[in-house]
């Protein structure tokens, strides 16, 4: 007998795989490395992909280290660091004290008699921050956050002591500075982008800006706003913004989500600029079950005052609108003013309410009343103003000392006398 023959393979040679030699993958990316500007990080998911920088740290990473700052020299501090590539990591006990501060700051001394800082040259160069190296992400939330800072600074000038004061001194100064360079700097990108998507209208936007940034600016420009004179300072970059926001499209428009939203309102409000296409588009998000659900008293409140400040607006003509106040708008006013009032009566949602929230919320319902916006709703607004006024009025007797101011008083009580003569 033959010897057995071995068992062929089956497999057809030209199915069979040929052997691949292992191919050498490239190193992952160091973490803080160049290559970090095309990792997945929370602006980059958020935003547009040409908004990053080529910061060694990520857009994220530095938005909350800007975010957790609390004076415009730590703002300062952690921008001069990340963009020199260093740790941007502020700990309690690393916070420059005022004295070290003086040294490392950004060339502002102490010059002459009368106690100002001026900004200096150090070594002949000039020492701004180079703000056009952030991306709008980034700029956008320094923004935010310098706006923030002037109201904190505002509040703290009650202490007089001499470190106080120090800090006081060079903080306005510093901030001062800084917000005139970032919002030229912002205001190059913006007209830009402005007049790029005048140009292209009617077509697909190839690199729209994100509506988190354009939202943090617009919120930043109203509190930078606080009398008639920044106001009108404000305003034309305000416009530009909110023209902005009306050419995103609805989807992303509605990524904000409704707190976002009553704040754009909020901010439009009080800059007295009508867009009814924007107001209209927000409008509609917020009339869907799940938002108003969403929003706290607060901005329930909010977004009543709102409301009545953008049909005064209309009201009294202080900006001509292009496209006109529809019946559509009209109708959305009246429905969510209705909403806001219905989910600011609950018993959970009132007992959350602050004074100042209710008094803002009955304030502006009597000011929707007298524009005429609650029509055939009377009943119902008289009903709120009186579980407000008694909310107010039970929380006044209880406390030991008053909580209302005395123009709270006066506006309670025209407010109410409005109300209830309906």
């Amino acid at each position: 007998m033959s010897a057995p023959q071995p068992v062929q393979d089956k497999v057809p040679s030209h199915r069979r795989r040929q052997f691949q030699p292992p191919t050498q993958r490239p190193p992952p990316p160091r973490k803080g490395g160049t290559s970090n500007s095309n990792s997945k990080t929370r602006s980059s998911l958020l935003f547009s992909e040409h908004q990053t920088s080529d910061l060694a740290v990520s857009d994220s990473e530095l938005i909350d280290s800007i975010i957790a700052a609390k004076t415009a020299s730590e703002v300062d501090w952690t921008l001069r660091q990340a963009l020199e590539g260093k740790n941007i990591s502020l700990s309690t006990t690393d916070r420059l004290d005022t004295q070290q501060w003086q040294k490392q700051s950004n060339g502002c001394q102490q010059h002459g008699d009368d106690n100002k800082f001026v900004s200096v040259v150090k070594d002949g160069v000039d020492n701004k921050l180079p703000f056009s190296q952030l991306s709008l992400n980034v700029s956008s939330a320094v923004l935010r956050r310098m706006a923030h800072v002037s109201v904190l600074e505002a509040r703290s000038k009650v202490d007089n002591s001499n470190d106080a004061n120090y800090v006081s001194n060079h903080e306005s100064v510093l901030r001062e500075e800084m917000l005139v360079d970032l919002l030229k700097t912002l205001g190059v990108r913006l007209v830009s982008a402005h007049k790029s998507s005048s140009r292209d209208q009617g077509q697909p936007q190839q690199r729209q800006l994100g509506v988190y940034p354009l939202s943090d600016i617009l919120q930043a420009l109203a509190v930078l706003a606080p009398n008639e004179s920044t106001r009108q300072k404000m305003k034309p970059l305000a416009t530009i913004v909110v023209d902005l926001l009306a050419g995103v499209d609805a989807l992303e428009l509605y990524k904000l989500g409704p707190i976002r939203l009553v704040q754009c309102l909020q901010a439009m409000a009080k800059l007295q600029i009508r867009h009814p296409a924007l107001q209209q588009r927000i409008y509609e998000r917020l009339l869907k079950p799940d938002a108003v659900s969403k929003l706290p008293a607060r901005f329930l409140a909010h977004g009543l005052s709102s409301l009545a400040s953008l049909e005064k607006t209309k009201h009294n003509g202080i900006q001509n609108d292009e496209h006109g106040g529809s019946e559509k708008e009209r109708k959305q006013v009246k429905t969510l003013s209705r909403a806001f009032m219905r989910r600011l009566r609950k018993r959970k949602l009132s007992e959350d309410a602050t004074i100042e929230d209710l008094c803002r919320a009955l304030v502006a319902t009597s000011n929707l009343l007298e524009l005429g916006v609650m029509t055939e709703m009377e009943d119902e607004a008289a009903i709120f103003g009186f579980t407000s006024l008694r909310t107010i009025l039970d929380r006044e007797m209880a406390s030991s000392s008053s909580l209302l101011n005395p123009s709270q008083v006066t506006d309670l009580i025209s407010s109410w006398a409005s109300l209830t003569d309906q």
